[in-house]
């Protein structure tokens, strides 16, 4: 979830056309050379405008494509199709139809703010995880979690987010390590632990 948050600080939308059709292909191509027999297979796909390729027939002709062809080849591999529109002038019913069509979620990420709130709604439809409850800034693990994923959102950029393990040693980004993954971003940071110590954990601002 971190890489995808980091690759799409680098997305362009100075593109002159919008594809969707081949944007897909492409995505399930890929899942169909590298991805690992075994593991779930998802897509994110993010879209600004609605389908132009700079012909009004040729749009017509690759929107039907994708919906009778392509997006059924990507149903019966078992890929779900997340879609994220960044403004209302995008295709939102055909985006929407694409996610529902895979079993998967459409979401408007109308500001660089929502991102990370659509991407974390993404994180929990696909990997349905456990949810912790949380008291205050305060949160309880026990010797049954192998892992934890704090996602902490922040109303400025020069916040600095920091965590009080059980013990009470103050955890942050400069920790990093096989056991801490520490992803910043100007809105949030994201915190995967693994074998977290049992007890009582604090975010600290």
């Amino acid at each position: 979830n971190a890489r995808i948050l980091a690759a799409a600080d680098k997305v362009s939308s100075k593109g002159v056309y919008t594809n969707l059709y081949a944007a897909l292909a492409k995505g399930v191509a890929m899942l169909d050379k590298e991805g690992r027999p075994g593991q779930e297979k998802m897509l994110v796909l993010m879209s600004v405008g609605k389908m132009d390729v700079g012909d009004t027939d040729e749009d017509w002709s690759l929107t039907q494509k994708l919906q009778d062809e392509l997006l059924e080849s990507a149903r019966e591999k078992g890929i779900k199709v997340y879609t994220i529109a960044f403004t209302e002038a995008s295709d939102i019913e055909l985006l929407k139809g694409m996610a529902g069509h895979t079993d998967a979620l459409f979401k408007l990420a109308k500001t660089d703010e929502d991102l990370h709130e659509v991407f974390s709604a993404i994180f929990e439809s696909a990997a349905d995880p456990d949810m912790l409850p949380m008291d205050g800034n305060r949160f309880v693990v026990d010797d049954s979690i192998e892992e934890v994923t704090i996602v902490a959102s922040k109303e400025r950029e020069d916040v600095r987010i920091y965590l009080e393990s059980p013990d009470g040693g103050k955890i942050g980004p400069e920790d990093t390590g096989d056991q801490l993954k520490w992803f910043m971003s100007q809105s949030f940071d994201m915190i995967t632990i693994s074998t977290p110590q049992e007890g009582a954990w604090k975010i600290l601002f």
